[in-house]
């Protein structure tokens, strides 16, 4: 079972895993595209599992905190050629 993106800030979140151990991961992670949801069953709340999104969870659920998720934003981008996934 791979390890996804909210699994990871919540290791980090625990002790497990230090800062930089979770921005180097989570730069190079191969994030999921996310899946569209028709309605009525579009919801904001469900994420697709190892997509970017769980970012947003992680911040969500505080396992990271605003500046953390900046930086993984701004890693990820780099990594990307200047985009999120």
């Amino acid at each position: 079972m791979t390890t996804t993106p909210l699994e990871f800030a919540q290791q980090y979140s625990e002790g497990e895993i230090s800062r930089q151990q979770l921005l180097e991961t989570l730069a190079v992670y191969p994030y999921a595209p996310r899946e569209r949801i028709s309605p009525p069953f579009d919801d904001p709340v469900m994420t697709t599992p190892g997509s970017f999104e769980e970012i947003g969870s992680a911040l969500a659920c505080d396992f990271i905190d605003d500046e953390l998720y900046d930086e993984i934003a701004d890693a990820v981008r780099e990594h990307n050629g200047g985009r999120l996934p």
